[in-house]
């Protein structure tokens, strides 16, 4: 709120004051005080659009759900609004359309029950987080309701699914999955379908239970969250010690980052920015560029279904363009898809590189439960496709098979060390442990250190059926 803050110092400086006429005025000067804060911030560039809204206490009501003034009646005044029930009225006739495919099977069957339902939806979620994140009070007005509308947008997502009773394993949304430039990368997409198929195979059997539904929502939160856990903690033990992102193919910290600015699917990761921006020392001008445009970003992301990661990258390309201010600017250069290009290239030898580190990662740990065998049966082929395109055709020495087999297995981290070495050594040397020089052994041993920490992270997940080995 901070810059709201700053809108209306600055006005109040231009003007000279508050209006003279409401000491005259028939309006108490309560009113009047609230009348102008509502004007000045929806006439301001950063408020228009969200200057429909009719609830002058739409924000205070959102920030007194945080959790440091957390209250279940200030959560039941947020909800009961005007503003919020329209809101969630627009929301669901964009994302929820009557002819959408959650509505099968589901007990809410048309978006006029998904809105009545909608606010305790909204609230049982809300009251179990015990509040929105008490770092939404830093936010400037525009990110408050950017950020507000996609969490009213998930939350129902993720309801509509964990409640249609379509036996399979709900892990994102599948709808065009054909469409390469939709919601990022076409790899990210993939992801979502494959593990979706694995996983419906066979998995369940094991389970049906009364906590099905919540199982199928940490699955899908924890799939999702898997690249995020590699690469910061490979970052983080990089950063500390004296090795080098030359351990890995196609990554480094700028890489890193680019390509989770690029991805709609993880360009909202704040605190992944913030830690890889770090790394990767590049200007403050383009963290604060960054930052600054991120809610219009998620605003067009939310806003339309087509070209996703186009847009992700031409605010990529923004940002680090000290000589472009503005959006439009970037979207009007001449060679605009010359840069689009390139940075789609680069991001797709990231993409691999990523995905190789996670397939790597994922050898350290095991199934603690036949839920976590097969899912790490499904991940481990899953990522396996990914990674192989990290080298030209034919090159790739692993199979299908080894990694089914490794899934299948529950060895100790000691008992396949050997083995381990020697699966590092093709992928990254493509050649056996044992062929390799000194130098290149010794590479492979800090590999091994960074991935056994990866390893550690991920299985240390919550009810996650998982374990290291």
């Amino acid at each position: 709120m901070s810059y709201a803050k700053t809108i209306l110092a600055k006005k109040l400086l231009k003007n000279k004051g508050l209006n003279p006429s409401w000491l005259s005025s028939e309006k108490t000067l309560s009113k009047e005080l609230k009348t102008w804060i509502i004007d000045t911030l929806t006439k301001d560039d950063d408020m228009t659009e969200f200057s429909n809204s009719k609830n002058p206490y739409l924000i205070l009501l959102i920030l007194n759900c945080c959790q440091n003034n957390y209250s279940s009646r200030n959560v039941d005044k947020l909800l009961s609004s005007t503003d919020c029930q329209q809101t969630i009225s627009a929301i669901v006739r964009k994302h929820f359309p009557g002819n959408h495919s959650y509505y099968q099977g589901n007990e809410i069957a048309d978006p006029e029950t998904l809105c009545a339902a909608a606010s305790t939806i909204l609230f049982f979620d809300l009251d179990r987080k015990q509040g929105f994140k008490n770092e939404w009070t830093t936010y400037d007005v525009s990110r408050v309701m950017g950020t507000f509308h996609i969490w009213i947008k998930h939350r129902l997502h993720d309801h509509m699914k964990l409640n249609k009773d379509d036996k399979t394993i709900p892990m994102g949304d599948t709808q065009g999955i054909n469409d390469c430039d939709k919601r990022g990368n076409h790899e990210d997409v993939a992801q979502v379908k494959s593990t979706v198929q694995d996983l419906s195979q066979g998995i369940d059997d094991v389970m049906i239970s009364e906590s099905e539904d919540q199982i199928k929502q940490i699955l899908n939160e924890f799939v999702l969250s898997l690249p995020i856990i590699a690469t910061t903690q490979a970052t983080s033990l990089i950063d500390k010690g004296d090795d080098s992102w030359n351990l890995f193919m196609k990554l480094n910290a700028l890489n890193l980052l680019q390509w989770l600015m690029s991805n709609p699917l993880y360009c909202d990761n704040v605190y992944a920015f913030d830690f890889l921006s770090q790394s990767a020392d590049i200007p403050l001008q383009t963290v604060l560029s960054w930052k600054k445009n991120l809610p219009n970003l998620i605003s067009e992301l939310n806003s339309s279904e087509n070209s996703q990661g186009t847009k992700a990258k031409e605010y990529t390309l923004l940002a680090f363009d000290p000589n472009i201010s503005t959006i439009e600017e970037i979207r009007g250069l001449p060679d605009i898809n010359k840069q689009r290009e390139t940075l789609r290239r680069r991001n797709n030898n990231t993409h691999a590189g990523v995905y190789t580190l996670c397939l790597l990662a994922c050898l350290t740990i095991k199934g603690s439960n036949p839920i976590g065998v097969k899912l790490l049966e499904s991940l481990l082929g899953f990522y396996h496709d990914l990674a192989l395109k990290i080298v030209p055709d034919g090159r790739w020495l692993l199979t299908k098979e080894l990694v089914t087999f490794w899934a299948n297995s529950d060895a100790s981290i000691a008992n396949v060390k050997e083995d381990l070495l020697n699966v590092i050594a093709l992928v990254r040397y493509e050649s056996s442990f044992e062929a390799l020089s000194d130098t290149k052994r010794a590479n492979v041993f800090k590999i091994h250190r960074i991935l056994k920490s990866i390893g550690h992270q991920i299985a240390s997940t919550p009810s996650v059926p998982l374990e290291i080995r």
